[in-house]
């Protein structure tokens, strides 16, 4: 009996190696101190969600597309496109390796660069738009995008 049953699991692991975990698939994702300015520049792709507040719907799994260009010594240009909800622009000064976060009177962008074992690098963050200026007291937020983009 113990003989056969030997015989059953080995043939199941030959047959059906997708059960098997596959550590190259391991989530090792640090923060990316050690990034430079060269690291966030260039395409990002990935899926994210969005949220629009005047219908009070979020659309999930909506694809993000990211395109970081350095402007200006220590600047970025950030270009984010999340068709149909998003194709807008917003520019700032980058302060840490890892983390950007700059606003201009409608709208802000806010992410972490992440890095993993493989040298592979992940955006994660936000961008929000006003529908008043954030130089009001309370501004209303009409769109929240939030994402999670890979650099192609």
């Amino acid at each position: 009996m113990l003989f056969r049953l030997s015989i059953i699991i080995v043939l199941f692991s030959l047959f059906f190696p997708a059960c098997k975990k596959d550590d190259t698939q391991a989530d090792d994702w640090k923060n990316c101190h050690t990034c430079s300015i060269h690291d966030w520049k260039g395409s990002f792709s990935g899926r994210g969600s969005c949220f629009e507040a005047s219908g009070n719907l979020t659309y999930t799994n909506q694809v993000v597309e990211i395109t970081i260009a350095e402007t200006g010594s220590n600047y970025l240009t950030v270009y984010i496109d999340v068709v149909p909800f998003v194709d807008d622009m917003i520019s700032g000064n980058i302060f840490t390796p890892s983390s950007v976060s700059f606003a201009g009177t409608a709208r802000a962008f806010s992410a972490s660069l992440y890095v993993n074992s493989r040298n592979e690098l992940k955006l994660t963050g936000s961008y929000k738009v006003f529908t008043s200026s954030l130089k009001d007291d309370d501004p209303d937020i009409s769109k929240v995008v939030t994402f999670e983009v890979y650099k192609q």
